[in-house]
C-alpha cells in the first residue's frame, strides 16, 4: 500500500497523527505539549508527545529497549523537537 507524506515540524503535531520516523510508524497518542525545560530561542517552543509504535514487529530489533511499554502493552516513544525539527506525517487518503 502506497502512502503519501508531508513534511511538518513538531509544532504541527496533532493527536492521532501518524508519523514516519527512522522506519517506525508512530501514532501520536497524547496531546502535544510545550516543554518548559528547553532553552528559548527563535525556533521555540520545543513540543513533545508520546507515540505508539504501530509496526513494532518490523522495528523491534532496531529499537530494542529504547521503547517504553505502557499499561496496555503498547510500545511507546517520545517524539519531540522545536521549529527546526522535521518529521514526515502521513496524509490521510
Amino acid at each position: 500500500m502506497s502512502r503519501t507524506y508531508e513534511s511538518i515540524s513538531p509544532h504541527d503535531f496533532k493527536l492521532g497523527d501518524v508519523i514516519s520516523h527512522y522506519g517506525m510508524r508512530l501514532r501520536i497518542a497524547t496531546e502535544p505539549r510545550e516543554s518548559t525545560i528547553h532553552p528559548i530561542d527563535e525556533a521555540s517552543p520545543t513540543i513533545s508527545a508520546q507515540a505508539v509504535i504501530e509496526n513494532w514487529d518490523e522495528v523491534k530489533d532496531f529499537v530494542g529497549n529504547l521503547a517504553e511499554v505502557d499499561a496496555n502493552g503498547n510500545r511507546m516513544v517520545t517524539v519531540q523537537g522545536n521549529g527546526r525539527a522535521r518529521y514526515s506525517r502521513e496524509v490521510p487518503a
